[in-house]
């Protein structure tokens, strides 16, 4: 079986000369994951975080509650909970996201 990737599609959301700081798969899932894109160095302070539940083939903004002027390093699904993600800010908050 080919392996499964969302790398084509991630290039399609992730802006020009941006880092992904870090990419998660969900510990209850096999085809959920979820992605944090830092473009703090390029003055851009907004956050971009993203989660697939198909392997990849698309993604959703998942920054509902966020405020718009705070970039984001991660996001992870919680190893115990089911659908509760942490989340890392650049100033180095922790905060769940539900």
């Amino acid at each position: 079986m080919p392996a499964r990737t969302g790398l084509i599609s991630l290039r399609r959301i992730c802006p020009e000369f941006s880092r992904v700081s870090q990419i998660d798969a969900s510990p209850f899932d096999a085809g959920t994951a979820y992605v944090a894109i830092d473009r703090h160095q390029n003055d851009d302070l907004h956050p971009h975080l993203y989660k697939t539940s198909d392997y990849g083939k698309t993604w959703t903004t998942i920054v509902k509650g966020i405020p718009d002027t705070t970039f984001v390093r991660a996001v992870r699904e919680d190893p115990k909970e089911a659908r509760v993600a942490l989340r890392r800010y650049g100033d180095g908050r922790v905060c769940l996201l539900r």
